[in-house]
């Protein structure tokens, strides 16, 4: 029992690690090198992809997009087939849905769209009715949301990395919510009521993300069960399944929208309607949880329906 403890505790370290080291490297890829293009993505340059912890002259060069690409999925593969399913409870240490999300995101921006539903597909099958699932924000309301989406909102996460009390404060009194933005959100929208809160400092009254200023589990890097739903969505979009994009998308809106108020025919959307709203609907659910500037990268330079 011993011994299969201690195999148990070494695949979590190294699962944590991999996927740690994808994660990361996801990040940096996107930040420093070029967006991904099969076309390019050999020759275009990322940032330097080191692997061991020797110490050796010369200084690092940069690898290129192609090659940081491969050690992320690399990486994440392991990460994979280490570490153990999310936990209720305890989503503060990665486990291996949230590696399989970040593949599933990787394949995503490679234009990849078989595997990336593979891998979202993966995440949504663990979808249960009590740990694991969509938080329907019907059963919420504006006075009482804060304690219902600690107790029940905390069933869509899958992997947080913690977060700091100054770093939100900074982010809530410097960031004001766009009129644009805001009215990207439709009345009937839940979103708009129980995300945005107005915020009023030295009688100056904005807009402000609600997560913000009050969610401790919320970061940029916060892994939620919506992005599979979305990345299912637009994969499929891109493969003509219209049938299976919009039956995603079904998974969010109904738990978005107030129940008998949907007023958007988007089950009937094909081609570049229904790419247009995936992408807004993308930009509704994972405001604020640092997905935009990325895609707007990769929607450049995508080979079909480029924005």
């Amino acid at each position: 029992a011993g011994d299969q403890k201690t195999h148990a505790e070494y695949l979590r370290i190294k699962g944590s690690a991999y996927f740690l080291r994808g994660l990361y490297y996801f990040f940096l890829t996107n930040l420093w090198g070029a967006p991904y293009q099969a076309a390019t993505a050999g020759s275009d340059l990322a940032v330097p992809v080191k692997t061991d912890s020797a110490i050796k002259p010369g200084g690092f060069t940069r690898n290129t997009v192609e090659e940081a690409y491969e050690q992320i999925i690399s990486d994440l593969k392991i990460a994979a087939e280490c570490l153990q399913p999310i936990e209720k409870d305890n989503k503060l240490y990665a486990n291996a849905a949230a590696a399989e999300l970040l593949l599933a995101r990787v394949y995503l921006y490679q234009c990849n769209w078989t595997e990336a539903r593979t891998w979202a597909n993966k995440v949504i099958e663990k979808v249960s009715n009590v740990t694991f699932r969509m938080y329907d924000l019907n059963q919420a309301s504006k006075s009482t949301y804060q304690k219902e989406f600690r107790d029940a909102g905390w069933c869509e996460y899958i992997f947080c990395t913690g977060y700091s009390h100054t770093t939100m404060a900074l982010v809530n009194v410097n960031f004001k919510i766009s009129d644009s933005f805001y009215n990207n959100y439709a009345e009937n929208d839940l979103r708009k009521s129980l995300w945005i809160t107005d915020r009023k400092k030295n009688s100056v009254t904005w807009k402000a993300f609600y997560y913000l200023t009050t969610s401790a589990a919320f970061t940029p890097m916060s892994f939620k069960l919506p992005e599979a739903y979305l990345i299912e969505a637009e994969a499929a979009a891109m493969e003509d399944d219209w049938t299976s994009a919009t039956a995603a998308l079904r998974k969010i809106r109904e738990n978005r929208i107030e129940t008998g108020m949907e007023d958007i025919a988007y089950e009937s959307f094909t081609g570049q309607e229904l790419i247009d709203f995936i992408r807004a609907e993308r930009r509704r659910e994972l405001a604020f949880s640092g997905h935009r500037w990325f895609d707007l990268r990769r929607y450049a330079v995508l080979p079909k329906y480029p924005l």
